[in-house]
């Protein structure tokens, strides 16, 4: 199924470092919610999703994590 991807702002953790915590979370509460009204319910997309829209150095950050770590069949809704 193909979907065509709104704008979503990336996550830039050094933009206004101390506060790089609370942004993340409201960041991360707006992109659970982008998920559900677009339907997607598979944890993989959501994942995939996830480290598109959060940007480069989103996903430098987590190219850094053991392979383990990185495995997509791990629960995205995992509760904080």
């Amino acid at each position: 199924m193909k979907h065509a991807l709104p704008h979503f702002r990336p996550f830039i953790i050094r933009e206004e470092e101390p506060s790089a915590g609370t942004r993340w979370k409201k960041c991360l509460s707006k992109f659970e919610n982008l998920v559900t009204a677009m339907d997607i319910t598979s944890e993989v997309r959501k994942k995939a999703l996830l480290v598109h829209y959060k940007g480069d150095e989103i996903y430098d950050l987590i190219d850094t994590f053991p392979a383990a770590s990185r495995e997509t069949n791990a629960s995205f809704s995992q509760k904080k």
